[in-house]
């Protein structure tokens, strides 16, 4: 079950060649180090971009063609998706993701 995050920007339009910044908050619900962004692309299905290690503070990267416009940090509590130059080909929508167990009930 993924835990409850925010997203502070849900929509953001930036022109050609700028920069761009999303921010995610909430990980105190998380039970492990890695936090995750996701792209999807309408229509299609979602894409992961980068996986974040909050603690080691450590990037990795997924292969996709836009693979090096992006790059992730930590800012606080936050987790930082950074878009170098923006392009027609980064209009998505993005998600941030994160893994939280769930007890099992039996009924």
């Amino acid at each position: 079950m993924a835990a409850q995050l925010i997203q502070d920007d849900l929509t953001s339009t930036k022109k050609a060649g700028e920069a761009a910044s999303l921010k995610c908050t909430g990980f105190d619900l998380c039970d492990n180090n890695y936090m995750y962004w996701y792209m999807k692309k309408d229509p299609g299905t979602f894409t992961v971009i980068v996986r974040f290690d909050r603690i080691e503070k450590k990037i990795s990267k997924f292969t996709h063609p836009l693979k090096e416009s992006f790059s992730a940090m930590s800012d606080k509590d936050d987790i930082v998706l950074l878009i170098n130059k923006c392009s027609l080909e980064h209009s998505a929508t993005y998600y941030c993701v994160c893994h939280k167990e769930v007890p099992h009930s039996e009924k």
